[in-house]
């Protein structure tokens, strides 16, 4: 199977929760993610393409492949494989099956956000001329099914959260190793 992502999509598809409580801007239920907040936001970086191919994660920029992650947590950089000792081994599988639940976690996202949209603009029109019980019921169901995509919104980010964090540290422990979404180390900086 092979899944594509490009992270602006991603990254789009993280604010339909709070696209779709837009109807309530007091809302304290809008979505929290430290990895795309303006203290995070700084650094990450999303014009990459993150493709998973024959048990491979594969990172292109501008079309050229820059980075190779194996699903035998295997790196290869610039298309030179890179020794690790076992601590990088094991932060690369780590990487490696976090951007995997990333991309998962924006593939599911998507889905349901659009599913939510569709379902939502149908139904609101329906209910033009409904009266006030029918219309709170249907809000009520609209914010719960926001909160649930709202729910997988915060695991993305805590993906993500993991993510910054095992970059942080491979560049530490690998000299080749370049962070692929977040564009550079914080040290305490923040």
């Amino acid at each position: 199977m092979n899944k594509l992502l490009n992270f602006p999509v991603a990254l789009c598809l993280l604010s339909a929760p709070a696209l779709v409580m837009a109807h309530d801007p007091d809302s304290s239920n809008t979505p929290n993610c430290d990895a795309l907040d303006r203290r995070y936001g700084d650094h990450l970086e999303i014009d990459n393409n993150i493709d998973f191919e024959e048990g491979e994660l594969i990172f292109r920029e501008n079309g050229d492949v820059i980075m190779i992650i194996t699903e035998d947590d295997e790196l290869f950089i610039k298309g030179e494989r890179v020794e690790l000792d076992a601590r990088g081994q094991e932060l690369v599988g780590q990487y490696y099956d976090t951007v995997d639940d990333v991309v998962d976690d924006a593939m599911d996202i998507a889905g349901e956000a659009a599913d939510l949209g569709i379902s939502a603009a149908i139904q609101a029109l329906a209910l033009i001329f409904s009266d006030e019980k029918e219309r709170e019921e249907f809000e009520a169901r609209i914010e719960e099914e926001a909160q649930e995509i709202e729910a997988m919104a915060d695991s993305m980010c805590a993906h993500l959260r993991v993510i910054e964090d095992i970059e942080i540290e491979l560049q530490r422990i690998v000299p080749e190793f370049e962070p692929r979404l977040f564009a550079q180390e914080r040290s305490g900086a923040l």
